[in-house]
């Protein structure tokens, strides 16, 4: 599961569907914005990265993540904050693509559309160097 839980309505049902689709002792892959505590979406950094996601997010802490898995009998195995790493790909994504708008020419609508995806990721990492919004990677089994 790739980056999908923070703007999943129901995230029980999400890690339900996809725990029934693993065999025994198959892993599960999740990378996913997480809280660091709960009650951290009070936080006005992931409050205002929050309110710039497309259709919404509503994260729970790793704790919560992590109790979830378990409660659907799975085995944690890792549960890793990358924050650093996709920080790292975040920033040196923006600095490669910045000479294609400045030597391209390309079209006011493309550029309005950078603009506001560059916006959407200046405030996701805002709230990762704010320390109350983390991406983890997490490894689970099934027993």
């Amino acid at each position: 599961l790739r980056d999908v839980g923070y703007v999943a309505p129901d995230k029980t049902d999400l890690l339900r569907a996809a725990a029934a689709g693993l065999r025994r002792r198959g892993l599960m892959l999740i990378t996913d914005f997480v809280l660091s505590r709960p009650g951290d979406e009070a936080d006005p950094l992931v409050a205002a990265w929050r309110a710039g996601e497309p259709g919404g997010s509503v994260p729970w802490s790793e704790d919560e993540l992590l109790a979830a898995l378990r409660t659907l009998g799975l085995e944690v195995r890792v549960a890793e904050d990358e924050s650093t790493i996709l920080r790292h790909h975040v920033l040196e994504g923006w600095k490669a693509f910045q000479p294609t708008l400045l030597t391209s020419a390309p079209p006011i609508p493309l550029i309005m559309l950078a603009l506001q995806e560059g916006e959407r990721w200046r405030r996701c990492v805002a709230a990762l160097d704010g320390g109350s919004l983390r991406y983890n990677r997490i490894i689970a089994s099934k027993a």
